[in-house]
């Protein structure tokens, strides 16, 4: 019995036999992707059809959703090369996500998992404290020599960890400026600490923390609110990131 679909914009309603799939383009849009890079979701054809079978198998694509990559990407290179890789995953469960990632996964395509944090001033009643917080909610850090091999095993889990900057069957890494920076600037549990610094003749000074030597990145500093613009390495392509910072002396 043949396919016999009925299309609206977003949704392809199949007849009560066949599955309902989610369309993330256009038809038009799916099959033009199907040449260079590839497209960036897994086509699917009807229940049972090969890939790119059937009068709809150019066409249909498998729910899944492509994770917007929040920070520069590198470039993708061999097997074998230890890259990081963004995970997209619920905002409060990137810590428990890479304690299970680490458990189920760990020794095999990846080498680590973990959630970036940083320290951030705060001011309750008169008094300023330190409270520790996601750097990026809802992503997390992957360590893996083979980004296809973590990409398969991702779509096997049973809960929730989407690939960010997904291409084709593998995953584009972070930059390497970038990696280079988190890893200089991070203590043994993955979080950016506050730094200490004084203003002198206009001169910022940084006495203590992260960002010692690190003055010329600093792009501006709020002393009312305790925090310092910084770019996250060198060259146009460092983001910036918004880090705490205790200036108590001005002169």
């Amino acid at each position: 019995m043949g396919i016999n679909p009925f299309v609206t914009s977003n949704l392809v309603f199949l007849t009560p036999r066949q599955k309902v799939y989610f369309l993330t383009t256009s038809a038009a849009d799916a099959r033009n992707r199907t040449d260079g890079d590839g497209p960036r979701t897994r086509r699917m054809g009807p229940p049972g059809a090969r890939e790119g079978s059937g009068p709809m198998g150019s066409t249909l694509l498998e729910r899944e959703h492509v994770a917007r990559m929040p920070l520069p990407c590198g470039r993708r290179s061999p097997r074998g090369r230890s890259r990081w890789y963004v995970l997209h995953v619920p905002q409060g469960a990137e810590a428990s996500t890479a304690e299970k990632l680490n458990r189920i996964l760990g020794g095999t395509c990846l080498s680590r998992a973990f959630a970036l944090r940083k320290e951030c001033w705060m001011k309750r009643r008169g008094n300023w404290f330190l409270v520790t917080k996601p750097m990026w909610p809802q992503y997390l850090f992957a360590e893996s020599g083979d980004a296809i091999a973590l990409v398969d095993a991702l779509r096997m889990l049973s809960f929730r960890v989407e690939p960010a900057g997904l291409e084709g069957r593998g995953i584009v890494p972070l930059d390497d400026g970038v990696r280079a920076w988190l890893e200089a600037s991070t203590d043994a549990t993955w979080c950016v600490r506050s730094s200490v610094a004084e203003i002198v003749d206009g001169e910022l000074h940084v006495t203590s923390g992260p960002l010692v030597g690190q003055e010329a990145r600093v792009l501006k500093v709020d002393r009312h609110k305790r925090t310092a613009l910084v770019a996250m390495g060198d060259g146009p392509k460092a983001p910036v990131e918004a880090l705490a910072i205790d200036v108590p002396v001005k002169r």
